[in-house]
Order: structure tokens, then C-alpha cells, then sequence
């Protein structure tokens, strides 16, 4: 799953960003189970009326919402597959290194 993925990249970063994490589907007890699992260090939105969807552009589950230090949504990810977590990474690394204001 790609919590993991992110989870273990948070661990050496400095929390230059934000992650939400939304779930738009009918199973919110599945959702749950998965993000204990993974132990995820961010917040987790059950948005089964889509209204953060529609504000974020999700289309597909799950979505995660990567927020700039400065407030704004600088990229998302949208649906997981195996090899992702590369893509992943090399955005939180350029989040990392971003100057502030940038």
C-alpha cells in the first residue's frame, strides 16, 4: 500500500509539507482498518459526500493531497499501483528541498 511507502519517507523528512488523505468510498471501515495498519502519520477524511474531492480534483481512491509549507496543494496522487512509490518519493524529496516561498 502506498502509506507505507510515504510513512517510511516522512520518518527523515522535516514536515515541510502536509498530507490529507481521502477516502470516497462506501467502506469507511475498511478505509480505517488499512490506515491503522500502515499507522499513517497524517489525517485521514472520510468523504463519502465528495465535497473535498470536488475541491481537490480526486478522481479516483486513494487520494492523497501533498500541501506546501506556504498552504497550497502542490500535487496529489491518485489510485496506487506497485512502482508508484518511486513517483512518490521523488515529489516529496523536491517538496523537501523547496525553499519556502517557492
Amino acid at each position: 500500500m502506498e502509506f507505507s511507502h510515504i510513512n517510511d519517507k516522512l520518518n527523515f523528512s522535516e514536515s515541510d509539507f502536509a498530507i490529507l488523505s481521502l477516502e470516497t468510498t462506501n467502506r469507511p471501515d475498511f478505509a480505517r482498518k488499512i490506515l491503522m495498519e500502515d499507522q499513517i502519520s497524517w489525517p485521514s477524511l472520510d468523504d463519502d459526500e465528495e465535497i473535498a474531492s470536488k475541491l481537490f480534483g480526486v478522481t479516483a481512491v486513494p487520494a492523497n493531497i501533498f500541501i506546501d509549507r506556504d498552504g497550497r496543494m502542490v500535487f496529489r496522487t491518485l489510485g496506487f499501483a506497485p512502482g508508484d512509490e518511486e513517483n512518490i518519493f521523488d515529489m516529496i524529496q523536491a517538496l523537501i528541498e523547496r525553499p519556502a516561498g517557492s
